[in-house]
C-alpha cells in the first residue's frame, strides 16, 4: 500500500522510481557533439572517461521529502537517474507537448550531475565500459530511435528502465543497483499497477487537453464551455518545468 501511494502521489514528476517533471521540447544536440563537446560538466565525478556512473536525484521537493521521511526506510525510494559515460549524462523522460508526435526522442543529455529541475543526491560508479566512444555514439543513436518521448510510462517505461537498458549495453563490471528498481517492483503489484496506470492516463489526458487549448488559443480560439486554464502542474499540485539542459532530437528514421 505504501508503494502504491508513493507511486501515485506524484505521477507526473520524474519517472516513478524517478518520476520526471513534464518538459517542453528543447533545441536538439547531435549525439556526436554531445559526447565529444567536453563542455564543462560537474567537476570531480570521474577520473576515467570510460567509467560509467549513475547520477541520482530527488525528482522534486515532494519526492525528496517522501524519500527522507518514509520511502528510504521502506526501501522503495523514488529517484530520477541519469547515466554518464564519456563526459555526458544521458536520461529518458517525456515532454508534455510531444504525446502526439512519434518522432520526438525522449533520450536527452546534460552535463554530469547537473540535470536541470532535479536535486542531486549522489553518484554510483559501475566501472569502465568496454565500448569505445564511437560504439557509445552508435548505441545512443539506436536508443534515441527506440525510446520515444510519447512512449513514456510512469512505471513501465521510464528513466530507471532506460538507465538499466543503457548500462547493460555498456557492459560494465558492476550490476545495476537493485534498490533503484525497488519502487518499480513494488508498483508491479496488480492493485498498485492499476491505480498508477489510471492516474498516469489521467495525467496524460490533462496534458494533451492543455496542449490542445494552448494551440487553439494561438489560433485565436477560446476555451470550450467549462474549460479551465489551470495547468497540469496545478491540477496535481506540482509545478511543471522546462529543462534548459536537455538534448531533444527528432528520432532518426530507421535504415
Amino acid at each position: 500500500a505504501t508503494a502504491a501511494a508513493a507511486a501515485a502521489a506524484s505521477p507526473q514528476r520524474g519517472s516513478a522510481g524517478s518520476l520526471e517533471a513534464p518538459r517542453l521540447r528543447r533545441p536538439s544536440m547531435p549525439v556526436e557533439a554531445a559526447l565529444g563537446g567536453g563542455g564543462g560538466g560537474a567537476e570531480g565525478f570521474l577520473a576515467n572517461p570510460r567509467d560509467v556512473q549513475l547520477h541520482i536525484y530527488h525528482c522534486d521537493s515532494l519526492t525528496g521529502f517522501l524519500n527522507r521521511a518514509v520511502l528510504l526506510q521502506a526501501e522503495i525510494p523514488i529517484y530520477h537517474v541519469g547515466v554518464e559515460v564519456y563526459g555526458r549524462e544521458w536520461a529518458f523522460q517525456y515532454f508534455e507537448n510531444a504525446w502526439s508526435d512519434p518522432c520526438i526522442s525522449g533520450v536527452q543529455c546534460c552535463s554530469p550531475g547537473r540535470a536541470c529541475g532535479f536535486e542531486y543526491v549522489k553518484s554510483v560508479n559501475l566501472g569502465p565500459t568496454s565500448l569505445t566512444e564511437g560504439e557509445v555514439v552508435s548505441a545512443v543513436a539506436q536508443l534515441r530511435r527506440s525510446w520515444l518521448a510519447c512512449g513514456y510510462h510512469i512505471t513501465r517505461r521510464n528513466c530507471i528502465n532506460f538507465a538499466d537498458t543503457f548500462v547493460e549495453q555498456l557492459k560494465v563490471p558492476q550490476p545495476f543497483p537493485s534498490w533503484l528498481k525497488a519502487i518499480l517492483e513494488a508498483a508491479a503489484n496488480p492493485t498498485a499497477d492499476a491505480i498508477v496506470d489510471y492516474t498516469w492516463s489521467m495525467s496524460k489526458w490533462w496534458m494533451l487537453r492543455n496542449q490542445e487549448q494552448a494551440e487553439a488559443g494561438r489560433r485565436g480560439s477560446v476555451l470550450p464551455a467549462g474549460g479551465s486554464e489551470a495547468s497540469c502542474g496545478n491540477f496535481w499540485l506540482l509545478p511543471t518545468m522546462a529543462s534548459s539542459c536537455t538534448s531533444l532530437v527528432k528520432a532518426p528514421a530507421s535504415g
